[in-house]
């Protein structure tokens, strides 16, 4: 177990709230999952209350479908990038039985991202004059 610790740390980059606990592999697989499943929520929701506020405004909407389906290609991108040998084939650092692991946290990790992104467009800081200007 102590090996799928170091080995987790090194592939990605994640915070304490975003590490999982499990006795088994199969544990951690389905927390790192839940973790994915509850950051890509609360990005679905935060487009809704954009798509929300961009109603009768066909611009934005367009604006903000956009930049979504450019997101989505960036975060598959990244998935891509590091975690490429489905099979293993790099050898252990992206096979085996901690790759769905490793590969929910990174989804996660990005949607966290994305979802203080969409934040900001929707709750933008007072008196910051750089603030994005949405809609």
């Amino acid at each position: 177990m102590t090996t799928v610790w170091i080995l987790m740390t090194l592939l990605v980059p994640i915070g304490p709230a975003a590490t999982p606990s499990g006795s088994t592999q199969l544990e951690l697989n389905e927390q790192a999952g839940r973790e994915r499943a509850a950051a890509e929520t609360e990005v679905a929701v935060l487009l809704s209350r954009l798509r929300e506020r961009a109603a009768g405004d066909p611009a934005s909407l367009a604006r903000l479908e956009a930049a979504q389906v450019a997101w989505r290609s960036y975060r598959d991108a990244q998935i891509e990038l590091g975690f490429h040998f489905a099979d293993g084939s790099a050898g252990s650092r992206t096979g085996g039985s901690v790759r769905p692991m490793c590969v929910a946290l990174e989804l996660a990790r990005l949607a966290r991202q994305r979802a203080r992104e969409l934040r900001a467009l929707l709750e933008p800081e007072e008196g910051d004059v750089c603030a994005p200007a949405w809609r």
